[in-house]
């Protein structure tokens, strides 16, 4: 990070944007940014990955209950159940924080945009009348693109909400219809061993 000197220049609006006290110039705030729009990518494929796992693990119906060799005892598995309730709950926490800081960098990079559409102007006028070379490399990305990523990644993560709730609530009933047959298998053996002397 490069801080340049926090002075007022007269007659022209003040080009560096302010972070964490110190003064940044444009290109700074810029990779900044870009960093962070890299950063809460990567976060958002890690947990889609991590909710893909989840969502296989509760797919194997198999691993939530015991069935003896000769189909006798069903039981299902409560620590199983347990822990993958406390596993969704916790990526549904993580879900909801990463689409926090989605909408929190879009709505930065939104107010960046309009701020310093104006300020982009002045530094272009200022620089052909210096006689400055200015490569593309200086310049920042286009915001646009930039919010259009951030919005993208935060519909995909409210998708994902949508389809984890729906996978759940289905998921749910089959537990449901398992806890049944366990009732049922249970109140079966009770009569049956109440049956014979």
């Amino acid at each position: 990070m490069r801080a340049t000197p926090a002075r007022r220049r007269h007659g022209r609006r003040q080009q560096d944007s302010q972070t964490y006290g110190l003064l940044l110039s444009p290109i700074t705030t810029s990779s900044l940014f870009l960093q962070e729009i890299e950063s809460f990518q990567r976060g958002a494929c890690d947990l889609g990955l991590e909710i893909q796992n989840f969502v296989g693990d509760i797919s194997k119906v198999e691993t939530l209950a015991r069935l003896s060799q000769d189909f006798t005892i069903f039981e299902l598995d409560r620590e199983r159940m347990e822990g993958l309730q406390r596993r969704r709950r916790q990526l549904q926490r993580r879900l909801s924080s990463c689409e926090s800081r989605g909408v929190d960098l879009r709505k930065r990079l939104r107010e960046l945009r309009e701020s310093s559409n104006s300020e982009e102007e002045d530094v272009e006028s200022n620089n052909r009348n210096n006689g400055e070379d200015i490569s593309s490399l200086d310049l920042p990305k286009d915001r646009s693109s930039q919010i259009l990523v951030v919005e993208q990644y935060i519909i995909q993560l409210s998708e994902t909400r949508s389809k984890l709730r729906k996978f759940w609530n289905r998921y749910a009933r089959g537990l449901r219809n398992l806890q049944t047959l366990e009732d049922f298998e249970s109140h079966f053996k009770k009569r049956a061993s109440g049956l014979v002397y």
